[in-house]
């Protein structure tokens, strides 16, 4: 007999209060991990639309480290995009300082048609 068959187990319904987070999220996150139990009865011939899922302590731990992780490397991302936008952006060419130079070399500005 392992750990996982004397630890805690819980029902996806007590995550879902915990982690404040849908039951069908909860499901989806731990759908195909190891470790986690789902008792299905059978009617019939075909086996029952609904099961009884069971988690046990050391999964939703792994579970939650991992999602931990990824929601962590998330936030980062974010905050480098944040920071990136924002810096002043340079503008190409020359710039504004270059642009009243030239305009005050130039004189005032003529109107079209006249010389």
């Amino acid at each position: 007999m392992g750990i996982e068959a004397i630890e805690k187990h819980f029902r996806p319904q007590d995550l879902v209060k915990t982690w404040n987070l849908s039951l069908r999220t909860i499901k989806r996150m731990f759908e195909g991990e190891p470790g986690v139990l789902k008792i299905s009865l059978t009617r019939g011939l075909k086996p029952a639309a609904r099961g009884t899922w069971r988690i046990p302590e050391s999964v939703v731990r792994r579970v939650h480290e991992k999602w931990s992780s990824v929601l962590n490397d998330e936030l980062e991302l974010q905050r480098r995009l944040i920071d990136m936008e924002a810096k002043p952006k340079r503008k190409r060419g020359r710039t504004p300082q270059i642009h009243s130079l030239l305009a005050s070399a130039a004189g005032p500005a003529q109107p079209y048609g006249r010389n």
